[in-house]
């Protein structure tokens, strides 16, 4: 199923200098058990932007929505 994700990052540092807000909206093909997975590592992982994303060193807070299309 095509699906919307939309990662929202506030106060965020990249390669230390302050970048303010961040948003990422991009299209995938997921199925269920794809959606299951990420959110579940979304819920339980602290550091799940920051892992992600070279140069990104610090978020403030995150959000991330996903919504078929």
């Amino acid at each position: 199923m095509r699906t919307r994700l939309t990662l929202e990052m506030d106060e965020c540092v990249v390669n230390g200098a302050p970048a303010g807000k961040i948003i990422l909206s991009w299209l995938e093909p997921l199925t269920h058990h794809d959606i299951l997975v990420i959110s579940s590592e979304w819920i339980r992982t602290k550091d799940y932007c920051t892992r992600r994303f070279a140069g990104l060193d610090q978020v403030g807070e995150a959000n991330l929505t996903i919504e078929p299309v």
